[in-house]
């Protein structure tokens, strides 16, 4: 009885030992350093910044084409809590579609889609409340070259091997309203204390990114 179950003891071990070996384990995951969000046209608008005690990560996986996938599903941003006119907001991003990024072996400059939804939480809004309602969403096409035109010495860097980091810039993206997610009087509260919708131009971020392990 007693080998019986040693050798039952050992079975369980090899297939447990086995199933977690079959998990694909990540090439690489980017940590958001630090770095910020600017959304809206209103002077009033708020910047959502990165914590760096708390900040958000990504896995991201080679494929034969050399790109890299970032599944939406192992994509984990913090929530960000700011002050507002309207109480504590707590800011939530949650990348919608899973992510490409590709980088030029010359220049090692990095390029990346990510489509987001931007989450809004007070005890006040209804549930669900985002910037967008899922079929508007914003779309991020993050690159290293950019610069924040409010503030031309922030930009975009490419990968650098030696401390496996880049800097991601995104100026043109464009900011739907809330599209009556929030709830009346905060739709059009919120509309106007970020300036909803935000047109190509308006809008801007500047993310920090370590890669560990490095890209090569």
């Amino acid at each position: 009885m007693t080998r019986r179950l040693s050798l039952f003891s050992l079975g369980l071990a090899a297939c447990i030992l086995f199933a977690n070996s079959a998990i694909a384990q990540p090439d690489t995951t980017v940590t958001l350093t630090s770095g910020y969000l600017n959304v809206g046209t209103a002077a009033s608008r708020p910047t959502v910044n990165i914590d760096p005690a708390n900040p958000p990560t990504l896995n991201g996986y080679r494929q034969p084409d050399g790109t890299i996938l970032f599944p939406a599903a192992e994509a984990n941003f913090p929530p960000v809590d700011i002050s507002s006119p309207l109480g504590t907001v707590t800011i939530g991003v949650v990348v919608s579609q899973d992510a490409t990024a590709s980088i030029d072996p010359v220049t090692f400059n990095l390029n990346a889609t990510f489509v987001t939804r931007v989450f809004l939480s007070n005890p006040n809004f209804n549930p669900g409340c985002s910037i967008g309602d899922g079929a508007t969403t914003i779309t991020l096409n993050l690159n290293t070259t950019d610069c924040d035109p409010n503030n031309p010495s922030n930009c975009g860097a490419p990968y650098d091997p030696g401390s496996a980091t880049a800097t991601f810039a995104e100026i043109s993206f464009s900011a739907p309203d809330t599209a009556g997610t929030c709830g009346a009087p905060w739709d059009a509260l919120l509309a106007g204390f970020i300036g909803l919708p935000a047109p190509s131009g308006s809008n801007q971020t500047i993310l920090n990114a370590s890669f560990n392990p490095p890209l090569f």
